[in-house]
């Protein structure tokens, strides 16, 4: 039976691991999974510079590590 192309890409993707989104584009405005898009910048922004900042829970308050 034939499917809609966009179905591929869902198809290959494991979903048994549980994800977490734990990175924040700069370029997106939006969450990262380091898991699923670990070359995030790379891949959908090569010709800008994104960048992907870590986001932690320290002491109830969303903190920020970014490594040069």
């Amino acid at each position: 039976m034939d499917h809609p192309p966009f179905v591929d890409h869902p198809l290959g993707e494991d979903f048994g691991v549980p994800c977490i989104p734990r990175g924040f584009c700069s370029a997106c405005a939006g969450p990262v999974c380091f898991h699923c898009c670990p070359d995030h910048t790379t891949v959908h922004h090569p010709s800008m510079n994104a960048v992907v900042v870590e986001v932690s829970m320290v002491e109830g308050f969303p903190a920020i590590s970014y490594a040069m």
